[in-house]
């Protein structure tokens, strides 16, 4: 459910564009569509392995904000972060939660 006073983050809804570069392949750039207010959850912590045996921890972050047009494969921007959208769950009708993970510069 969302409680308005635990909105306290502006974010940026940005959608992928794929554009052809010189050599015929295709780069993606991020439009800012929409900007909306949002509640910021507690990070989860996920264990995976990569490269064989190496394990690693991925950090995501839940956002709660009110229903609207966003999916997998979007970025959310809030100051000097951003975010890949994971996985949106719109299972509670008029918000979703969006699962995030930091893009690493």
């Amino acid at each position: 459910m969302i409680v308005t006073s635990r909105m306290r983050h502006r974010i940026n809804l940005r959608k992928p564009e794929d554009t052809m570069d010189e050599i015929h392949g295709y780069e993606t750039s991020y439009t800012t569509v929409q900007t909306v207010w949002a509640e910021f959850l507690k990070p989860g912590f996920v264990s995976k392995t990569i490269l064989g045996d190496a394990a690693a921890v991925e950090v995501t972050q839940g956002m709660r904000i009110r229903a609207t047009t966003i999916g997998k494969g979007w970025r959310v921007s809030e100051g000097e972060h951003e975010y890949d959208v994971l996985h949106v769950d719109d299972t509670t009708p008029g918000e979703m939660i969006l699962t995030t993970t930091e893009v690493q510069s």
